[in-house]
């Protein structure tokens, strides 16, 4: 029998500790700031999955269906301030489609509040007189809270409450990689639109958000919308793999090449055997996540791809292989 030392029960401790830790957000790490833009990406609506801990959430089948850009500046910077003096941060959302409008918030450590909208095609301004709060820092597994919130729209006084609970945490596969150390927060809403002190429409809402301490926009959000009792909206949303890390993948078996770069015509992608007889296959996408070309990879040798036709920029090409996702980024002359 081999001897317990105490240098071996130190190691299990380690390793415990090292397992079991727990995402921790706080203003720092997550709020936005002035002068960040974020790419994101609608897509269809899809299961939350489990809550709990050490879960690992895969959503590595998802496709963009519309690219929206988030852009954030302080309130003077926009020309509608004077509708949110409490608001110290605004972000202008625009999708190429639907016309743009202004969302405004107050940012500070202890927590981060939509402030209100403005919604410039028709000149619509919904300020808050009763912020709500989306994060209150610190923020961990288990943490919960619940925020009032009021404003008025369209001539209807809608108030309501929100319940926050971040109800787990662990890995997020998404179509551009892999991510540890995620935390979901779960909000559902309650609230109703009144006029004349009469309830019009009464709505509910759940919606998941993944965050990761460090990226200040959530990961992935999925968002369901009740009106008087009926479905309304459903969606995804998730952040463009450049802004998040795409190298990290404690999973991965592949470490596929993907040369030369910058290239002109043609690339080599370049495949080690894999450790799985699973249909594996590979893709390219364009900077707005629009997918290129696709098609099925060998368990081992070279592809050559023709990238000729396609305008100069940056690509990614997306390898995946079971539930791993590996991007490498090439410049197309």
């Amino acid at each position: 029998m081999k001897k317990i030392t105490f240098l071996m029960i130190l190691t299990v401790l380690f390793i415990q500790v090292r397992t079991n830790a727990q995402p921790n957000l706080t203003a720092a790490t997550n709020n936005p700031t002035a002068g960040q833009i974020f790419t994101q990406h609608q897509t269809a609506y899809t299961a939350a999955g489990a809550a709990g801990a050490n879960v690992t959430w895969n959503f590595s089948t998802l496709s963009s269906t519309l690219t929206i850009t988030n852009s954030f500046s302080l309130p003077s910077a926009t020309p509608y301030a004077s509708s949110f003096p409490t608001a110290n941060l605004a972000s202008l959302i625009s999708d190429g489609v639907s016309s743009p409008y202004y969302s405004y918030y107050i940012a500070n450590t202890n927590y981060f509040a939509v402030d209100g909208l403005y919604i410039p095609n028709g000149s619509i301004a919904v300020p808050y007189s009763d912020a709500e709060n989306l994060l209150q820092y610190p923020m961990t597994y288990n943490t919960s809270y619940t925020d009032n919130f009021a404003c008025t729209i369209m001539g209807y006084d809608r108030h309501g409450q929100v319940s926050v609970i971040a109800d787990g945490y662990g890995t997020l596969i998404m179509p551009y990689g892999t991510v540890t150390n995620v935390l979901r927060v779960k909000a559902s809403e309650t609230y109703a639109d009144y006029m004349s002190g009469v309830a019009v429409t009464n709505y509910t809402s759940v919606n998941y958000y993944w965050y990761k301490a460090g990226i200040h926009n959530n990961l992935f959000q999925l968002s369901t919308l009740n009106a008087n009792g009926s479905l309304y909206q459903q969606y995804g949303m998730y952040i463009d793999g450049t802004h998040v890390g795409i190298n990290e993948n404690p999973n991965k078996q592949s470490g596929f090449d993907c040369y030369p770069n910058p290239a002109k015509d043609k690339i080599t992608i370049e495949i080690p055997v894999l450790k799985s007889n699973n249909e594996s296959y590979f893709t390219i996408c364009n900077i707005n996540g629009e997918e290129v070309i696709k098609d099925k990879i060998s368990q081992s040798g070279k592809s050559e791809i023709d990238i000729s036709t396609l305008s100069s920029g940056l690509y990614f090409v997306k390898l995946i292989t079971d539930n791993n996702v590996e991007i490498k980024k090439i410049i197309k002359q």
